[in-house]
């Protein structure tokens, strides 16, 4: 904080992290909130969304830096690291969503519970009955209202984080905006990254899908392909690989994952010149799926995304299922990087004298 210029006007710069049970409704309310100063860079693979709110108050000049957090298993390390140094928290949550905040809260430093708003999205909510609910398992709780608008509740926490109205050990503020306020936000297509196939290669890969008796949906343009641990979807128009996992068929939980499988390639690999690059990289990823070549790293994506600390088994489930499809102890087998070696010299990618090099950095690397 400084003050600056004649007028001593004060500079405050507050790093408020939004967390929940759905990222897409929470990126949602950051997009509603930040509107153009938003960056989706690491949403697509992180899930994580970035945007900046200035707020005048009285002589002070407020920059909210907002950072949206997904809260899942995978990227619990990620996640804890981003949220060191917050000033303040906002849970967003359905009424139906209401059963996991007290696994939300449990990620949060007891010192924030003073600093954090739980908001309730949907229409005709009882605010007073979800104060009751949530009031049980907590010390403190504030109720201040419906709000119009997820502007309007931002603009209600920094009224609440102001010196003047501090309160010793005081705890979450609760509030309510309608479903129309914020709407969730799907993945975003990035207009200068994002991978676009023009009409006619959408036309071409889908005919090569057909050809491998792949199931397609044409209205959607996606391939669609089935995996032990979930359903695969393949945007043909983008190359998005989005993962379904079935554990959330089988649980008593109304939420449900969906993951995009982050898939990198060093080069084409392809002959093919009346493809572009991009709509080749989306024929090798369909090639790969439908002949059930997954990377092993694709294969781990799946396998940590099928992982969930929060599955309740539905009643009349067959436990049979559930060991197909709900891993537990068994990870994808890595290949050492020695193996690796070899298959690529008896596949040609790698030379013998590449080989040789290797395996003596490999046994100065045990010997020291």
């Amino acid at each position: 904080m400084h003050q600056t210029g004649k007028d001593r006007t004060r500079k405050i710069l507050l790093k408020v992290i939004i967390i929940g049970s759905d990222y897409t409704l929470q990126a949602g309310f950051l997009n509603m909130v930040a509107g153009a100063n938003i960056s989706y860079q690491l949403y697509n693979t992180l899930n994580i969304c970035i945007g900046v709110m200035k707020v005048k108050r009285e002589d002070t000049n407020i920059t909210l830096q907002m950072w949206s957090l997904p809260l899942v298993e995978r990227f619990k390390g990620l996640t804890s690291s981003f949220m060191k140094g917050h000033h303040a928290a906002i849970i967003v949550l359905r009424e139906d969503e209401l059963y996991t905040l007290d696994s939300i809260i449990s990620a949060l430093p007891r010192s924030s519970l003073s600093k954090t708003m739980l908001v309730v999205v949907g229409d005709d909510v009882d605010i007073s009955g979800v104060f009751y609910k949530v009031q049980q398992n907590l010390e403190r709780l504030e109720e201040m209202g419906p709000r119009p608008s997820v502007v309007d509740t931002i603009m209600a926490l920094i009224n609440h984080l102001a010196p003047e109205n501090k309160v010793e050990e005081a705890g979450p503020i609760l509030t309510v905006v309608p479903t129309a306020s914020c709407p969730p936000l799907e993945y975003p297509i990035l207009p200068s990254t994002a991978q676009r196939n023009s009409e006619e290669e959408v036309k071409e890969i889908m005919s090569v899908a057909t050809e491998f008796e792949c199931e397609v949906d044409r209205e959607r343009n996606v391939v669609l392909f089935d995996h032990q641990y979930g359903s695969i979807e393949l945007s043909v128009k983008t190359g998005i690989v989005t993962f379904f996992p079935h554990v959330c068929k089988l649980c008593k939980n109304p939420c449900r994952r969906r993951v995009r499988l982050c898939i990198v390639t060093s080069g084409t690999g392809w002959t093919n010149t009346s493809l572009s690059n991009g709509a080749l990289f989306t024929m090798a990823k369909l090639y790969a799926f439908a002949r059930h070549q997954i990377p092993v790293e694709v294969e781990a994506q799946m396998y940590r995304a099928a992982i969930c600390s929060k599955y309740d088994q539905a009643d009349g489930v067959d436990e049979e299922l559930v060991k197909m499809v709900v891993p537990t102890q068994r990870r994808p087998e890595r290949v050492s990087l020695l193996d690796a070696a070899l298959q690529r010299v008896r596949s040609g990618r790698l030379s013998p004298d590449a080989l040789k090099l290797l395996k003596k950095k490999l046994r100065i690397a045990q010997q020291q």
